[in-house]
């Protein structure tokens, strides 16, 4: 197995007279790990087939990643392997995702059959008042399995039952979202990650018993048990606000992803109401209005695509809303004619006067929040997947050892807006679990955790990877900047002192503000057809990492 928490980097020293004598070599040297992305599906299209690239996994979690790799090695799909990381990361990265909460699952079939979006979020109770949403994740991973799953539900919960009851190692990650979140994590679990009252140190093992025995119950019982039987009694008499009747009647929505078209690839990304079309509109944007004729690195690249950031989420606040309560059309949304609208509400001119709409508790509250992971099979199927509790920890809540999401506060806090709560309905998201493909055949898996920032997050590294020719590593290490409202945020190492004060001339303000989880956690997955191989990029920003294999 080839193990890979970052893609290899070929440095290159150069003097003058080398440049001159070896240039050629050297430029070769230098972009041996970047993909030609043409030639790269001209070796799809047989002239350089070699067999199949294998199989891989990205994910915020290296034993999340590892299981994974094993469920593959076994013969399970990508959808199988989906589960069981989806499921594991609820154990060992418990602040981020798990199964009291919901996400959205793309998957791009290896048969040729067109991409479907799973959609797992929580939907309102019917009591709209509280902070909790009915857990969508349980029967999303039911739901997926039967359409596309190869092994047994039994072994794909095992590897997390076993984390569970024996514990898994205690990352600095985990001791920090603890340290953080602390006032708010239930009493009935505080001995699980507050020992003695005080965080549960890195390296040690979390143990956490309940959790184990909850899944333990889904394993002999089945799915309905989270909906209809012993853990939704546990729920609904938890003071959740979300009842036996909120539980019975919860639904997986099957949705057509969100479709556009970036560098020449189909794109495909999660449906409404959550943030595909927002990333599809500013991909297209930043190609109409010709944003990588900038260097990546100057004002005008970062004022450029803080106006289609502006613009885009906007028109989110406006049209991105739950397609069972309102005729929501992705696809005119993306179309030309609509991109056309939104690039001339774009002046050559800074519009500082142009601000970015904000309904949600959630999105005032920018938590870097979620966990995605990217997987591809042997047969060349793909999963992009996004899972969420919203907030770290979700609500705090806990019930029979899982915590419980806080996805009502992505509703509108004004009870005139066509996204206040009702009963039954999703509320808006950011995420957008994305797959770009070509000729049939998905190519690349992308997404983000991160809030707010998840579709400029992945724009940035789209940009740098396709369009700037940095490797994608390279495009997922590289610096990021988020803009809110006339604000810019930067990493500390993105900007030269010039560049900054170019931007405040602009009449931006520029803040430097170092904290890597405000910036996502890219994780991407890219089949190299040219080589036959797997590239993998893995965010440091949250510890990620990634495997490949080709048997």
């Amino acid at each position: 197995m080839k193990a890979n928490k970052h893609l290899t980097k070929i440095t290159v020293l150069t003097l003058t007279t080398a440049c001159i004598l070896f240039g050629g070599l050297m430029l070769l040297l230098n972009n041996s790990n970047k993909t030609n992305h043409d030639q790269n599906m001209n070796a799809y299209l047989g002239t350089n087939s070699q067999g199949s690239p294998g199989y891989g996994v990205v994910s915020d979690n290296i034993v999340a990643t590892e299981i994974g790799m094993t469920i593959l090695e076994q013969g399970g799909s990508a959808v199988d392997a989906a589960i069981a990381v989806s499921y594991a990361l609820g154990v060992v990265s418990p602040f981020a995702s798990g199964i009291g909460g919901g996400g959205i699952m793309l998957v791009y079939p290896a048969d040729g059959t067109d991409p479907i979006v799973y959609d797992y979020m929580g939907s309102s109770p019917a009591n709209t008042s509280g902070s909790i949403a009915v857990p969508g994740f349980v029967k999303g991973m039911a739901t997926v399995h039967q359409d596309f799953g190869k092994l047994s539900m039994d072994d794909l919960l095992d590897p997390s039952i076993k984390l569970a009851k024996e514990g898994a190692v205690v990352t600095s990650l985990l001791v920090r979202m603890i340290t953080n979140s602390q006032a708010k994590i239930d009493p009935a679990v505080r001995d699980v990650f507050l020992p003695g009252g005080s965080p549960i140190p890195a390296g040690d093992q979390l143990k956490q018993p309940a959790l184990a025995e909850t899944l333990e119950t889904i394993k002999s019982n089945g799915t309905d048990d989270f909906y209809l039987g012993e853990i939704a009694n546990q729920i609904a008499k938890s003071n959740s606000g979300v009842t036996l009747q909120d539980l019975s009647s919860y639904q997986v929505e099957k949705r057509i992803p969100a479709m556009g078209s970036f560098d020449g690839y189909e794109v495909f990304s999660s449906a409404p109401s959550s943030g595909g079309v927002t990333l599809i509109q500013m991909l297209a944007l930043s190609e109409k209005l010709e944003l990588s004729k900038y260097p990546v690195d100057s004002p005008e690249y970062i004022s450029l695509l803080s106006e289609i950031t502006q613009v885009s989420y906007n028109d989110r606040y406006q049209n991105v809303l739950d397609p069972n309560f309102y005729n929501v059309d992705s696809t005119e949304l993306t179309s030309a004619d609509h991109i056309s609208q939104l690039a001339g509400k774009i002046t050559p001119i800074v519009n500082l006067t142009q601000t970015i709409t904000v309904d949600s508790l959630a999105e005032s509250n920018g938590e870097e929040n979620t966990t995605h992971f990217v997987i591809c099979d042997q047969n060349g199927m793909m999963v992009s997947v996004t899972n969420t509790l919203t907030y770290w920890f979700g609500t705090g809540k806990n019930v029979d050892g899982f915590f419980m999401n806080a996805h009502m506060e992505n509703f509108s806090t004004n009870a005139s807006s066509l996204n206040k709560a009702e009963a039954g309905k999703r509320p808006r998201s950011y995420i957008s679990p994305t797959i770009l493909a070509k000729h049939g055949k998905p190519v690349m898996g992308i997404g983000s955790p991160g809030g707010n920032r998840i579709p400029l997050m992945i724009t940035e590294v789209l940009d740098r990877f396709f369009k700037y020719d940095q490797s994608l590593q390279e495009a997922i290490e590289a610096p990021r900047f988020f803009n809110d409202q006339n604000s810019v945020y930067v990493e500390d190492n993105y900007l030269t002192t010039a560049t900054e004060e170019q931007l405040r001339e602009m009449g931006y303000s520029v803040i430097r503000y170092d904290n890597p989880l405000f910036y996502g956690g890219v994780n991407s997955l890219y089949v190299d057809y040219l080589n036959n191989k797997i590239l993998g990029g893995a965010d440091d920003r949250r510890n990620a990492s990634w495997l490949w294999n080709r048997n």
